[in-house]
Formats: C-alpha cells, sequence, structure tokens
C-alpha cells in the first residue's frame, strides 16, 4: 500500500492525476493493476488515500515552521523553501502535489 501510494505521489507530482493511470503504477511498483484496485478499488479511492497521507506529512511541516523561532521572513522563507526543495530534489520534474492536483480540481471525482 505504501509502495502504492509513494509511486501514485511522484506520478502526481511529475504528469498529474489524470494522465496517471494503473498501468503507470503497475509499472512503477512491479505488481499487477488487480493488487492495486485490492488497496484501491478506483483511482478516485486512491487519490482520497494519497491527500489524506499527503495533508498529515504537509501539515506536520508547516507547524513545525510555525512553532519555530526566528520572524515572519524566515519563516516565510522556511515555507518557500519547501517547494524549492522539490524542484531541486528532483531535477525540476516535479511539482508539489497540492499545486498538481489543484490545476485538475475541476476534472477530478469529488
Amino acid at each position: 500500500r505504501t509502495q502504492i501510494l509513494d509511486a501514485a505521489q511522484e506520478l502526481v507530482q511529475k504528469f498529474g492525476a489524470n494522465a496517471m493511470s494503473y498501468q503507470h503504477l503497475s509499472d512503477a511498483v512491479g505488481i499487477r493493476k488487480a493488487s492495486i484496485h485490492y488497496y484501491f478499488p478506483s483511482k478516485s479511492d486512491l487519490l482520497v488515500a494519497l491527500i489524506e497521507r499527503y495533508h498529515v506529512y504537509f501539515l506536520g511541516i508547516i507547524q513545525r515552521i510555525q512553532s519555530g523561532r526566528g520572524h515572519g521572513a524566515s519563516k516565510l522563507r522556511a515555507y518557500w523553501g519547501l517547494f524549492e526543495a522539490t524542484l531541486a530534489e528532483t531535477g525540476c520534474d516535479r511539482a508539489c502535489p497540492c499545486g498538481m492536483l489543484g490545476a485538475e480540481i475541476a476534472t477530478l471525482d469529488r
């Protein structure tokens, strides 16, 4: 389940949710599509799980920035640094999952 979500997050960050398929996940994780459907019967189920997981992770980072020492400008730089780090660590081929999903909000199941 974790490997599927890890691969799904990477694919969403690179290509977006609409472009990601269970075949892409199957190829990335090395399991059959039926095994993915066992954990996530629909793409919507997968995206909900991905959003829930990322929500906990991202809010944890934000809480650490907010409770950290320093003034507003340094906290803003730390926040901005999250996005810079994503681009730097991935060779500029991935964006924030929130940004990618936000760009597709009108076309995703609600």
